[in-house]
């Protein structure tokens, strides 16, 4: 069985910091105020507790305090009704166990009818929520800058994109994109393929000098150089045109991920093809794991045998990163471009 090698240093307090002067509405609404402090403070012992314990026990304290911080951002943010009740998330039921005991990255959950917590957090952050079953191994593949167990093929990867050059109003105009092994750095077509399925890669082609493709080296292993697409902004006659059509879309498409130059492409998950910031996908993942550890303990002790379980190590580091990443991740979603300082 794994084991922890000691106590995982979480990274929460710049979340923390906002209780002395919190966001949005909870800065002027007393009972919001007071909500968000109670579940802030949640957040904290249970995201300590979570560094405390072993991947074994892990998920359990670590949804709660995500699901605690989302209550905080309810308060914060939801327009109209805020009191959030229930996850707005669920085991799908019509899945045999069959189907994944032998491979928990096929375990799937679903949304529920009504939006709990989860769907109240989506909308305040203007994304899309999800709407059909997801294998966790999908949402697992999906993170930015998480390393997906060796052999889980059957889900796109995110992918890191690196600016190589910027156009006169400092819009990338040149990237590398890491393929992360898939497919071969050799065939520009199934590459363009490829990028293809990604909503954020629409229209971009690969680069090729005398019949060669260009590769540059990424943080992430070699990169394939592409060019993403221009748009005709003639039509604006003179006026400035949106964000969205002004020079390239890299920096729309693939929006930069924690800090420095690295952007991401991320793909589609589930049946429905919902695509989802990382923030939401940690927490549908984080919770589909909770599952995992509080109904199926057996088999959840089992994926993380060290002699027998192949995801074994690389779930207990996926583990290990949440404790510092999704803090990180709650925090924009609570403060970014909201005018809250930490």
């Amino acid at each position: 069985m794994s084991a922890s090698l000691g106590p995982v240093q979480p990274s929460g307090n710049r979340l923390r910091a906002t209780r002395a002067s919190p966001p949005g509405q909870a800065s002027v609404i007393p009972d919001r105020r007071e909500t968000y402090g109670a579940a802030l403070q949640q957040f904290d012992d249970l995201v300590d507790a979570a560094s405390a314990i072993g991947p074994v026990s892990r998920p359990l304290p670590l949804y709660y305090a995500v699901h605690q911080a989302g209550k905080a951002i309810a308060a914060a943010w939801a327009e109209g009704e805020w009191h959030a009740t229930g996850h707005g998330l669920s085991q799908d039921y019509q899945q045999q166990a069959s189907e994944w005991q032998g491979d928990i990255l096929r375990f799937r959950v679903k949304p529920r009818m009504s939006p709990g917590v989860f769907g109240i957090v989506a909308a305040t952050l203007g994304t899309a929520r999800l709407t059909g079953r997801v294998e966790l191994g999908a949402l697992w593949s999906a993170l930015p800058g998480a390393s997906p167990p060796a052999g889980a093929d059957s889900w796109p990867l995110a992918l890191p994109v690196y600016p190589l050059s910027h156009d006169d109003a400092g819009v990338p105009s040149w990237v590398s994109v890491c393929l992360r092994g898939r497919p071969a750095l050799d065939d520009a077509e199934a590459i363009n393929r490829l990028l293809a399925t990604y909503p954020g890669a629409a229209g971009a082609q690969v680069t090729t000098y005398q019949g060669n493709l260009q590769i540059r080296p990424t943080p992430w292993g070699p990169g394939v150089a592409a060019m993403w697409p221009e748009t005709d902004i003639q039509e604006w006659h003179g006026k400035p045109p949106p964000e969205e059509l002004s020079g390239l879309h890299v920096l729309n498409r693939a929006p930069g991920y924690r800090s420095g130059d690295e952007h991401w492409l991320i793909p589609e998950v589930g049946d429905e093809s919902d695509q989802l910031p990382p923030v939401l996908l940690w927490w549908i993942l984080l919770f589909g794991l909770s599952l995992l550890a509080r109904y199926e303990p057996a088999a959840w002790r089992g994926a993380l045998d060290l002699d027998r379980s192949r995801v074994a190590d690389p779930l207990t580091q996926l583990l290990d990163d949440a404790l510092v990443t999704v803090p990180a991740l709650l925090f924009d979603a609570a403060t970014q471009d909201r005018g809250a300082t930490p």
